[in-house]
């Protein structure tokens, strides 16, 4: 509701075309570093902490919101987009991935609900009931409205959310820090080597053997 209202607010506000596409630009810009570095902010952070954060976020947002009175300040705002929704999906796609939360053989299954709900049934039923509020209470009141529900949701997710189930996805420490692609992986000792070349030395002289024998 909070970010699929925003162009409603803005056009309220008498926002060009060029500053409602420079928004949008901001908020991808600020979302690539964090898709980037994914697997390391879910090792120091887990999935748990990293939807509260974003959950935070999106009240920052909506208070920001609903306290806007000049158009290009979205400008300012608009960064947080890459914590709202590049932390937040990359942890829930995380989380319901892992079997202990999606049931073992069921993890796309679980990711295909995610993404209905997430990008589906929730703005359809977010936006409804957010165009109704907007045309009944106004565009700032509305965004507060919005600060209040998402805080309720964060607060409920905190004290009922539980732990973080496993550190599934996430390297370990005994893992290799360097890409192994196109190289060894298990490094030969000397004595391992040696024999290497004795079978090699083994085969090629049989080899010749048997090509003699055709000759004979």
């Amino acid at each position: 509701m909070v970010e699929g209202m925003l162009f409603l607010l803005l056009q309220e506000l008498n926002a060009s075309n060029l500053l409602c596409g420079l928004a949008v630009v901001v908020t991808v810009i600020f979302e690539l570093p964090i898709f980037h570095y994914a697997k390391p902010i879910i090792a120091t952070l887990g999935t748990r902490k990293m939807i509260l954060l974003g959950q935070l976020a999106w009240v920052v947002r909506a208070i920001f919101y609903a306290n806007m009175t000049e158009a290009w300040t979205v400008l300012l705002i608009e960064p947080l987009h890459g914590v709202t929704f590049a932390l937040v999906w990359t942890a829930a796609t995380q989380h319901v991935a892992d079997p202990a939360i999606s049931g073992e053989g069921l993890e796309a299954s679980a990711q295909g609900l995610l993404q209905v709900c997430f990008m589906g049934i929730g703005p359809v039923l977010g936006l409804s009931i957010g165009g109704w509020l907007f045309q009944h209470l106004g565009s700032h009141a509305v965004y507060g409205v919005f600060s209040v529900i998402i805080l309720a949701i964060g607060l409920a997710y905190a004290v009922k959310g539980g732990g973080e189930t496993s550190s599934y996805g996430v390297a370990t420490a005994d893992e290799t820090k360097v890409d192994t692609i196109g190289h060894r992986t298990l490094p030969l000792s000397e004595g391992d080597a040696i024999i290497d070349d004795i079978d090699c030395g083994n085969a090629i002289s049989s080899y010749e053997k048997a090509e003699a024998s055709d000759y004979t």
